[in-house]
């Protein structure tokens, strides 16, 4: 069985979305474990509508800043599954996911499976449209009036699959500043070997990479698939506050893996300051 694990925190809207998008699943051995931070926007209600028709566990404790590591390991502690599908709560998935999430990890049960992570572009679309009109969404070809003529569908495609697309099927070792931590599976197995989300990382970004230097370290292999498509529903957010956040954060693991990567080629001898690259060369 799979754990699909969702950190969320007042996305209420996303959250009935990224839902009705895996009742659509073919596949249907999976439990849902809603890791909630501490939301006041009501996300109780999505709770109660979907909890006779998803296998749905809700956790909520108390915020205390945005701690999305603490929120993970919290909702892998109450998973039961052989593996946990880390998906954020404004990612909805293409109806046949599960499926080759199951069939990937059948065939390769150590490695992590990393699913794509594309981009919808700011839209009002209804929980009916996840139902009855998806593909029309995705192909972008929905009457634009249905949405206040601001339907775009996908405009953003997964920046690792620009240029030589790492989406190969094949298993690799070196991966490690390219595992995006809103649409993949890790077996629980290797999730705890490696001890899980790094809970000294707090704020916006960075504690995917961080537990993807640990995996590689410790000589676990990836997968990047197409096949597993997430599609990121926009909602607004702090940039700069963002930024700023992640910065704090790759500072934090240069320090930590600083061997690490200086023999990747990563940074040179010394910490600079600066952001990491997407993928490494």
């Amino acid at each position: 069985m799979i754990s699909v694990i969702i950190p969320t925190f007042n996305r209420l809207y996303n959250l009935r979305r990224v839902f009705a998008s895996l009742e659509k699943q073919d596949f249907k051995d999976f439990e849902v474990v809603v890791s909630d931070d501490g939301s006041t926007d009501n996300t109780i209600s999505a709770i109660i509508e979907y909890s006779d028709r998803l296998n749905l566990q809700y956790y909520w404790h108390p915020n205390k800043g945005f701690q999305a590591p603490v929120v993970r390991n919290m909702g892998a502690k109450l998973s039961k599954g052989d593996f946990f599908l880390f998906l954020d709560s404004d990612v909805m998935l293409n109806p046949t996911a599960l499926s080759h999430y199951n069939n990937l990890s059948q065939a390769n049960p150590d490695a992590v499976i990393v699913g794509r992570y594309d981009w919808l572009d700011p839209m009002d679309f209804s929980i009916h449209d996840v139902y009855a009109n998806w593909q029309q969404i995705i192909d972008n070809m929905m009457n634009p009036t249905s949405f206040g003529q601001n339907l775009k569908g996908v405009v953003g495609d997964d920046p690792r699959s620009k240029g030589v697309s790492m989406f190969d099927d094949t298993l690799r070792d070196n991966y490690c500043l390219a595992m995006f931590s809103g649409n993949i599976l890790i077996p629980k197995s290797v999730y705890w070997a490696v001890g899980g989300f790094d809970e000294a990382m707090v704020g916006h970004g960075g504690e995917d990479c961080e537990l993807a230097m640990r995996l590689q370290q410790a000589g676990y292999k990836a997968i990047f698939t197409e096949k597993t498509r997430g599609y990121h529903i926009y909602h607004d957010r702090n940039q700069e506050k963002n930024q700023a956040e992640v910065l704090v954060n790759i500072e934090y693991m240069k320090k930590k893996h600083h061997d690490f990567m200086v023999g990747l080629g990563i940074i040179d001898g010394n910490i600079e300051a600066g952001e990491l690259p997407l993928v490494q060369k």
